[in-house]
């Protein structure tokens, strides 16, 4: 086994030292020689190694001015960096990528590949790299006339704005900006996933009529496409209407637990604490529609439904593309 990583280390010194030479011939040398190496950390099971002599092959053939062969190797690269949560390795395969693409003028490769650097700086919290290439993402898109993706790549930005930034004015200002182009290629969930984010931001805003509108506009495109979020318009509903019109609120909120008793295991096991809060959420609901007949339908007072209003809001669920129904 050590003799194996030796020759595997040997190699890539071997490797290094042709490809410094900037001589064509030995360049060539030092991709048979890094081939090699990455041949024996497949066999010794070693992504991270293998993914690192991938990333070298994919720089000499770029530097021989083979370009599709450069891609290829970081695209071969990117699965092994990501199964061994290599995050800087990621986003090294993934910037070569872009640079290569920008100078192919393939702007809707590039515009791809940026939208995928902002998802790793987003997963390691770095918000204003992430939101510097969505920017980027957003400009390719539209160069090459991809409505799909310019839209994605505006409700992207707007949900760092909004959950990440709180920056909620921005978040507005780019989902109203997709929303009309999701409803232009016809994609209901979508649709409906840009109305409910507008919807959660006026809520947030304190824009209790807006938030109505748009979750009311949200809520039958989720029923056909989408259950969990269906229950989660049905629970906000519920939450703002509560306080000024127990009754609907109520109905609504019952809705919310019925759909939630009937969600597929998987979504239920996602977090015990959405578990728990829906569990909650029908005794309360119960409980809370039994005085209301017993007060003969009266208005019960606002205080009884205090303790949704806050810290006590619901725990934040599933998104809608995170599994199908």
């Amino acid at each position: 086994m050590k003799e194996k990583y030796d020759k595997a280390k040997q190699l890539i010194i071997e490797a290094v030292t042709l490809y410094k030479t900037n001589a064509p011939e030995s360049m060539r040398s030092a991709l048979l020689k890094f081939e090699q190496a990455r041949l024996i950390y497949q066999a010794l099971n070693e992504q991270k190694e293998e993914a690192h002599c991938l990333g070298w092959l994919g720089s000499l053939s770029n530097s021989l001015g083979d370009k599709q062969k450069a891609l290829d190797y970081y695209l071969q690269a990117l699965p092994l960096y990501r199964a061994v949560d290599d995050k800087d390795g990621e986003l090294g395969m993934l910037d070569r990528m872009s640079i290569i693409f920008h100078i192919l003028g393939a702007s809707r490769d590039a515009a791809v590949t940026h939208n995928k650097i902002g998802e790793v700086y987003l997963a390691l919290g770095k918000n204003e790299q992430a939101l510097k290439n969505y920017n980027q993402s957003l400009q390719l898109y539209r160069a090459a006339n991809d409505n799909v993706g310019e839209a994605n790549t505006l409700h992207n930005i707007g949900e760092v704005y909004s959950y990440l930034v709180g920056d909620r004015e921005q978040a507005l200002k780019f989902y109203k900006e997709a929303l009309p182009l999701r409803y232009g290629f016809g994609d209901k969930e979508l649709v409906a996933d840009t109305l409910y984010n507008i919807s959660a931001v006026y809520d947030d805003l304190g824009e209790q009529q807006l938030a109505l509108k748009f979750y009311k506009e949200a809520l039958p495109l989720f029923r056909v496409n989408n259950k969990t979020y269906e229950a989660r318009t049905l629970y906000n509903l519920f939450s703002v209407l509560v306080l000024d019109n127990p009754r609907l609120g109520i109905f609504y909120g019952k809705l919310a637990v019925n759909i939630y008793q009937i969600l597929p295991p998987w979504w239920q096991e996602h977090d015990k604490n959405v578990q728990q809060f829906f569990s909650n959420l029908s005794k309360i609901l119960t409980s809370a529609l039994l005085t209301l007949l017993a007060n003969n339908n009266a208005t019960p007072k606002r205080s009884r439904f205090s303790i949704f209003t806050g810290a006590n809001k619901s725990p934040r669920l599933p998104s809608p593309s995170a599994k199908p129904n």
